[in-house]
């Protein structure tokens, strides 16, 4: 019921649909193609395989996780890496109602696109930098920083050993600024 549901759902925004039987086809579905979200049914799997599954998906993925499971591991769930839980015994229709505001806040609201690679997830070492959500990571921990500092950042993982003047990373992190140079030295 839940696959017929999310299909119909889907469909009306043209949006394709890849069910996986197993956990290891699902792994293998996400290392080998990019997608916007992943519903996992975990409630017939024990709790510990439930949890496995779920932190083991979000290695795979930075795309919003919908998990369907008992509600005694639902807090588990949740701190495996999973963004939404639902108890199997709410309706379908519910669950793909909350699937398409995932899908719609991950693709929309946060200018996703996977025609963009550029715009992916860098990894540099132990730092991880995701330009979409404005998000750095180091050695797992976030960092927070201004919105200058990220553009800084970013550039210059994008451009790793490049030797960049003061000039040209004042015309690309801020362009619109007028004598913008005795900023950088």
């Amino acid at each position: 019921d839940l696959n017929h549901s999310l299909q119909a759902a889907l469909n009306k925004h043209q949006i394709e649909l890849n069910v996986c039987d197993s956990q290891n086809e699902a792994r293998h579905a996400m290392l080998k193609e990019s997608y916007c979200l992943a519903v996992i049914d975990t409630s017939m799997l024990a709790n510990e395989t439930a949890i496995e599954s779920i932190t083991e998906l979000r290695l795979d993925t930075y795309a919003p996780i919908i998990s369907i499971n008992r509600d005694e591991i639902a807090s588990q769930i949740l701190n495996a890496g999973a963004d939404m839980c639902f108890s199997g015994s709410l309706s379908p229709e519910f669950i793909a109602i909350h699937a398409m505001s995932a899908l719609r806040r991950y693709t929309l609201y946060n200018l996703y696109d996977e025609r963009k690679p550029n715009e992916a997830v860098l990894h540099r070492g132990d730092l991880m930098i995701d330009p979409i959500r404005h998000h750095v990571f180091l050695n797992g921990k976030e960092i927070y920083l201004q919105p200058r500092e990220f553009r800084l950042l970013l550039h210059f993982a994008r451009n790793p050993g490049i030797v960049v003047t003061p000039d040209r990373i004042c015309e690309t992190i801020w362009p619109n600024s007028y004598d913008h140079n005795r900023d950088v030295s």
